[in-house]
């Protein structure tokens, strides 16, 4: 992807101070030369310079690209932004991170399968962006819809289970959703007095289990509506 400068300032601008109200997942289905003839599409500066890079560069790639940034944005369509600005800023200028949100945002969505994991990459930024999870969280968030299947990922979060057993969730635990419950190991003295080498020891311990982790949590209370909405 070129102008990578270009793409990062537009991003930001966008999130800050772009109107996405009108913005829904319908452009999704549109080629991008059309959808961005509508007046709602041109006065969102990160469009408008996708649509440039593609022009120039005519690759399916950015098209795809373009589609998946188009995607995450229809989800933060009904945050103000006055709180998109305020959020972002203070993220921006903080010094617990390196890296800007909107030029993070862009590695995010660029790793994302296709639209759809875009698309709930936004939910969760809208989640961020009200304050009902934190950057952290958020980062955390996006590498396990990264790495998931997403049809075993709607089932984790339409269900409510708490506790996972090691022979059917393993790959639950490798994606982040899951953490190993406390496991108790103790020896337990038993008096044998029929026995010469003196009393004989039992061990106890509960089986291994998973139990969600703190991202598996938030990722199941943020996502569960949007699943259900889908229904």
């Amino acid at each position: 992807m070129s102008s990578i400068k270009n793409i990062t300032k537009s991003i930001t601008e966008t999130l800050k101070a772009s109107d996405l109200k009108g913005l829904t997942a319908e452009y999704g289905e549109v080629i991008l030369d059309s959808f961005l003839e509508d007046g709602v599409a041109k006065s969102i500066p990160v469009l408008n310079t996708l649509l440039a890079v593609f022009k120039t560069s005519g690759t399916v790639k950015d098209m795809m690209f373009a589609k998946k940034i188009l995607y995450f944005l229809t989800q933060l369509s009904d945050v103000e932004v006055e709180q998109r600005e305020k959020v972002i800023s203070k993220i921006d200028d903080s010094n617990d991170y390196r890296v800007k949100v909107g030029e993070k945002l862009l590695y995010i969505v660029d790793k994302c399968d296709d639209h759809e994991k875009a698309e709930i990459v936004g939910v969760l930024f809208r989640a961020f962006l009200l304050e009902k999870i934190s950057y952290g969280y958020f980062i955390s968030c996006c590498s396990v819809i990264e790495k998931c299947i997403l049809v075993e990922l709607r089932e984790f979060v339409l269900e409510d289970n708490l506790v996972y057993s090691i022979a059917f969730n393993s790959d639950l635990l490798s994606w982040g959703l899951l953490s190993f419950k406390e496991f108790f190991v103790d020896l337990e003295e038993i008096t044998n007095y029929g026995y010469e080498g003196g009393n004989e020891y039992k061990l106890n311990k509960n089986e291994l289990e998973f139990e969600l982790s703190y991202t598996g949590d938030a990722i199941r209370k943020n996502l569960k509506q949007y699943y259900i909405d889908l229904n």
